[in-house]
């Protein structure tokens, strides 16, 4: 499913115009992606996480040059599916 095919069901769902559904869940994801920038976790009670997480530095080996590469530290998003009770 892409973001045209989640925002029409949204505005099946809601009675909203399918260009109004379009830019709440634009605004939404943007919200989302801002606030990871920032280092906040979002937690949407009954679906999921979203959280940034920090990856150690790590040497990696190039199958190529037969070389050894440091790599720094980075920054990747995880989800974590919190299952709602049925």
């Amino acid at each position: 499913m892409n973001k045209r095919e989640l925002s029409s069901l949204v505005a099946d769902r809601t009675g909203l115009s399918k260009g109004d559904a379009l830019k709440a869940v634009q605004a939404t994801i943007d919200c989302i992606a801002e606030a990871l920038q920032t280092g906040q976790r979002i937690t949407l009670m009954g679906f999921g996480a979203f959280f940034s997480h920090e990856l150690p530095p790590r040497v990696t080996y190039n199958l190529y040059t037969k070389e050894r590469e440091q790599l720094e530290s980075r920054k990747v998003i995880k989800f974590r599916p919190t299952f709602p009770d049925k």
